[in-house]
């Protein structure tokens, strides 16, 4: 699993190996995905209560996961199944070739489950985490039409499958300090945009300005980016302005 800047794969934010049983690894691997996945925020009309939603829709990543953990190809003894994400996409690839003489474009057809590992699946099925019947790209294409994300693709390299979701917009940025790797929302990178242009600005003038959410929110969003240093205040109560961190 790794968190990379470029598809190079060169500046690594992140990276972890785990050698562990199949149920370990799926909890990893959501983990993983959890922690490096902005989370954006917003509120619907029909209620009054905040939206969050992560970058790329929850189950269609498990889906996928599972996916991989049940049909990989275990009789090749190289390469292993991995997981990673870049500021336009999240992979996740998988060693061995489709099973049954199914071809790439079978797979966002209908089609019938075919096993490859039946005790691995059987172990998940009865885990309640898989049904029987296969419907889970399925799955992952209605999840992302939901949220009217494009779907993901399939290609074949390296002696597997992988599947490629992308994000609506880039994620971070991402900023690695000594401290450890700082991520903030795409809500928060365009507050920071409205700042610069801003210079100085209060929290009711910036609701003006973004009006996507309140402005309970958007304090918090201030105190996030006033605690990793991105963004200062000046003045108290309803004469504080906030502006970008001076970083001379």
């Amino acid at each position: 699993m790794g968190r990379f800047l470029d598809e190079g794969m060169n500046n690594a934010l992140d990276t972890k190996q785990m050698l562990v049983n199949a149920f370990q690894l799926f909890e990893a691997a959501e983990d993983f995905v959890s922690r490096h996945l902005p989370i954006a925020s917003h509120f619907r009309e029909d209620s009054f209560e905040r939206v969050d939603e992560m970058a790329l829709p929850p189950l269609a990543i498990r889906e996928a996961i599972i996916n991989a953990i049940i049909h990989r190809d275990y009789s090749k003894g190289y390469g292993d199944i991995s997981l990673k994400i870049f500021n336009t996409h999240l992979e996740i690839h998988n060693i061995g070739i489709l099973y049954g003489s199914r071809k790439l474009e079978h797979l966002t057809k209908p089609h019938s489950s075919l096993r490859r590992n039946k005790i691995i699946s059987n172990a998940f099925f009865s885990r309640k985490l898989i049904d029987q019947w296969g419907g889970g790209i399925s799955r992952i294409q209605e999840d992302c039409s939901i949220r009217h994300i494009p779907l993901p693709t399939f290609t074949e390299y390296s002696a597997g499958i992988a599947i490629t979701f992308k994000f609506k917009r880039p994620i971070g940025p991402a900023i690695v300090e000594s401290k450890g790797i700082i991520q903030i929302s795409s809500r928060q990178e365009e507050i920071l945009e409205i700042l610069q242009s801003s210079k100085l600005i209060s929290i009711s003038e910036l609701a003006k300005k973004y009006n996507k959410v309140s402005e309970s929110t958007l304090k918090r969003d201030l105190d996030l980016l006033r605690k990793e240093r991105f963004v200062s205040i000046e003045g108290i109560g309803r004469n504080a302005r906030w502006k970008i961190e001076d970083s001379s």
